[in-house]
């Protein structure tokens, strides 16, 4: 079913994240900060995937709650990056990772075909 890739685009998407925090060997308050509240979004996101992977259905209802989180995930990234007043290149570049994948959701109606 089509909703599984959810599944696999929200794992993608913290490791992606972890991997380029980790590239200098050490991951910054900062960058911590992005990656946990990027995992709390993404857990609820996957909740509401396999509940939809478990009726055989995507509802509208799911789909929206699915939308919003997407979209949650991107916004909350962005506030604390924006927390203390300076974007730094690393927070940035986390950044560009979660709003490419969030986009790709988006700009797609294949992930959230029933």
């Amino acid at each position: 079913m089509k909703v599984n890739l959810v599944k696999e685009k929200g794992w993608t998407l913290l490791v992606r994240l972890f991997k380029k925090a980790n590239e200098d060997r050490e991951i910054t308050f900062d960058e911590g900060r992005i990656i946990k509240a990027t995992d709390l979004n993404v857990i609820n996101l996957l909740e509401y995937s396999k509940q939809a992977w478990e009726d055989k259905k995507l509802t509208e209802n799911e789909k929206q709650k699915m939308l919003f989180l997407l979209k949650k995930i991107e916004d909350d990234a962005i506030s604390l990056a924006q927390y203390d007043d300076i974007i730094t290149g690393e927070e940035e570049e986390l950044l560009g990772i979660i709003k490419s994948t969030v986009e790709t959701f988006f700009r797609s109606n294949y992930y959230f075909a029933s």
